[in-house]
């Protein structure tokens, strides 16, 4: 015997009715579903009543990151929305139901599904198999037929199907509400025994789920990751969008690239997504100032209002300081300098600007930016390399007051800052252009060079990361850097 599903339960903070109603006819399945947005939980800003299960971890074995942190407001937040979203699905009476989070995506038509088999509790229409737990299992996934299996240790419950017999057992068989921990955990934990010893003496599953047997055999995927964790198996908790929110709002990503084509594009967005961003804001591909073509003779340097530092060449023993202006970093610069004027014009709060050359490769913890709340800041490096002197403490976990520091691919900037960078600074800049990596650290810190000291304010107050999550690829040493001087233009 097989049954339909009845209804389509959405979980979603931001409310995109248009956008999920045409995501979800896109699914396809083989006949009409009734489906309902319920609104999502704001982390612990709820009325509800619930404890959390002692959830950190400081000794482990296996070890896993994601147990060594209490649970993200985010987390609460969606346990509680999946929660209610049950509740509501058993006292309609459903006998099968479907359960989305905002994020989902379809990625295989749901219209060879088919029904849903009588000797099963749930299944999952996506998740992240988390590997190297088969000894748990004595072996590997056991067949359920040939195209589903029965799951182990898994991540992600942001697409699963639950039969009324499923949501029974879920909402009486465990105190859940009494006892929240991360959904994704909780739900495995009912299917299939938890890595985690005290999970497993806890919670005894009971449920028949199935699963598909790949990640690529998902019919539904996730489009974002873990905000706050940056969580790579994309155990994406829609409400850890609102607390970002709170800590830091972005009006605008800016990535400064030469190469515009749809390629490039489509790469730079997908790069952009794995710093953990929301969903909706807004990305411009800005197109770079080309110096190569741009500031070739000084005849066109007139033209742009810009002039270079003609004695930026020196005697010295750093390298960068004994060869003039390159028209490559001429360009670099004036890209940012026209970013800082469209930040101006169109007074934006906050962006986050980057070269296309960022390289996320660290889970990036955006409720860093909490600590920032009443700190008085302009700029703020995600990362950069520090070159000489000391960073100072001010007080912060996160953050330091950094010295003499290069590198300016991945920073974030607000309006005051970008207004006192074009009010003071940038008239000067162009009349003596030099690399943004030394013009930079001249506005808040003590640049060891004295003419530069002379030429420019330091009234930026700049915080930096003491971590550095998002390196940068291109440089110099490497042979790959769009700034390196090029012969019968520079030399």
């Amino acid at each position: 015997m097989t049954k339909k599903i009845n209804k389509i339960f959405v979980l979603s903070v931001k409310g995109n009715y248009n956008d999920i109603g045409n995501r979800l006819d896109e699914l396809d399945l083989s006949y009409e579903v009734p489906y309902e947005v319920v609104d999502g939980i704001i982390g612990r800003e709820t009325d509800m009543e619930y404890s959390e299960y002692p959830w950190t971890l400081t000794e482990m074995n296996p070890w896993n990151e994601w147990w060594e942190r209490p649970m993200l407001d985010g987390e609460v937040g969606c346990a509680l929305g999946h929660y209610n979203m049950w509740k509501q699905a058993y006292e309609e009476g459903h006998e099968v139901c479907m359960f989305l989070e905002e994020d989902f995506k379809g990625v295989k038509s749901l219209f060879d599904l088919g029904m849903i088999p009588n000797d099963i509790d749930g299944l999952y229409l996506g998740r992240r198999r988390v590997p190297n737990h088969e000894w748990l299992y004595d072996g590997p996934e056991q067949n359920y037929n040939d195209n589903w299996v029965h799951p182990q240790y898994s991540y992600n419950a942001h697409a699963y199907i639950l039969t009324r017999e499923g949501l029974r057992k879920l909402l009486y068989d465990y105190d859940f509400i009494n006892n929240l921990m991360p959904l994704d955990e909780f739900l495995i934990s009912t299917i299939n025994l938890h890595p985690r010893k005290d999970i497993r003496e806890f919670i005894k599953p009971t449920l028949k789920f199935i699963a598909p047997p790949t990640n690529e055999d998902n019919w539904i995927n996730q489009t974002s990751v873990d905000i706050e964790s940056g969580n790579e198996y994309g155990t994406s908790l829609t409400e850890d969008i609102t607390r970002l929110e709170r800590s830091i709002k972005f009006d605008m990503v800016y990535v400064i690239t030469l190469d515009t084509s749809n390629e490039n594009v489509e790469r730079l967005i997908n790069r952009v997504k794995e710093l953990g961003l929301p969903n909706d804001v807004p990305i411009r591909i800005w197109r770079g100032t080309n110096g190569k073509e741009e500031f070739d003779t000084i005849e066109k340097r007139e033209q742009m209002g810009i002039k270079f530092y003609d004695d930026w060449k020196i005697e010295s023993g750093n390298n960068w300081w004994t060869r003039p202006v390159t028209v490559g970093e001429a360009g670099g610069v004036h890209s940012h300098i026209r970013i800082w004027e469209d930040v101006v014009e169109r007074e934006y709060n906050n962006v986050l600007i980057l070269e296309d050359d960022f390289n996320p490769t660290q889970r990036f913890h955006w409720n860093t930016f909490d600590e920032l709340k009443d700190y008085d800041w302009d700029l703020v490096f995600l990362s950069r390399l520090l070159i000489e002197g000391k960073d100072t403490n001010v007080g912060l976990e996160n953050w330091v007051k950094p010295s003499y520091s290069y590198q300016t691919h991945c920073y974030v900037l607000n309006y005051e800052g970008a207004k006192k960078l074009v009010e003071t600074n940038v008239p000067t800049l162009k009349q003596n252009i030099i690399v943004s990596d030394e013009f930079l650290p001249a506005t808040y810190t003590t640049h060891p060079r004295e003419d530069i000291r002379k030429m420019f304010i330091q009234n930026m107050n700049v915080l930096a990361l003491k971590s550095n999550p998002v390196i940068q690829d291109r440089y110099e040493a490497a042979n790959n850097s769009q700034t390196s001087p090029i012969e019968g233009i520079d030399f």
